[in-house]
């Protein structure tokens, strides 16, 4: 299985765990996972799977953080349940989208600025129920006497008006339209294989410090059933 500490383990010890709440129908399992998740099937392929041996040593000569067998876990069942959700638009119909929403709220935001609602803050938008489990949470006891007045006074302080909010719209939308999408062809057949590939190497690349090339190979034909995929397939693909 491999040495204490090592990927293998800690996320044999996942799987055991996730195994154990999905017997149990524990509502609180993982709120981060997607509807339908399969991750126990998942780590039960990264475990089993001989072409695995090929990558543990690779990955666990770059573990340093004691959590990082958990992240990739949840990275893998992102990769694959993620393009379900994915907003599959072209290039050319990505940039349009972008271009229509820099404009959008840009004429909002100076409709906006010719009433009362130019100041109006985001904060309104929080109910008051809200608010009194923060202070509760923050306070760590029961809210005080105007803590929910004040609280809320803060929070008009710390949060943006809706002209603010248009205003940050405007520019993530600009920066987002020079930004092509993750699958350049978000319709074809090999599609998810593309997206579950850019999302791996991206993972690797930012939190272990190296694309892993041919670790991305391996672990997408063993999670996606591929006979076909190689550290050149992975390399051409996101060098594009």
């Amino acid at each position: 299985m491999g040495k204490a500490g090592s990927f293998q383990v800690m996320l044999d010890d996942f799987r055991k765990q996730k195994f154990a709440d999905e017997m149990h129908d524990d509502p609180t399992v993982g709120p981060w996972l997607f509807a339908g998740s399969e991750i126990v099937p998942i780590l039960d392929k990264l475990l089993s799977d001989e072409r695995m041996k090929k990558v543990w040593p690779s990955l666990n000569k770059r573990l340093k953080d004691p959590f990082e067998p958990i992240r990739f876990a949840r990275v893998c069942e992102y990769a694959i349940s993620g393009w379900n959700f994915y907003h599959k638009n072209t290039a050319s119909e990505q940039a349009k989208l972008f271009s229509e929403i820099q404009v959008c709220a840009e004429k909002l935001s100076k409709l906006l600025q010719q009433t009362t609602l130019a100041g109006f803050n985001v904060s309104r938008a929080i109910s008051d129920e809200n608010i009194e489990f923060m202070i509760r949470e923050i306070q760590g006891k029961e809210g005080q006497d105007n803590g929910l007045a004040a609280f809320r006074d803060s929070l008009d302080w710390c949060l943006p008006s809706l002209t603010e909010v248009l205003s940050c719209v405007q520019v993530e939308a600009f920066e987002c339209s020079k930004i092509g999408p993750m699958v350049k062809k978000p319709r074809s057949e090999n599609a998810p294989v593309h997206y579950f590939i850019r999302c791996l190497s991206m993972y690797f690349n930012k939190s272990l410090g190296q694309p892993l090339h041919e670790s991305v190979a391996v672990i997408a034909c063993v999670l996606l059933d591929k006979d076909d995929i190689d550290s050149d397939y992975v390399r051409k693909l996101v060098s594009n």
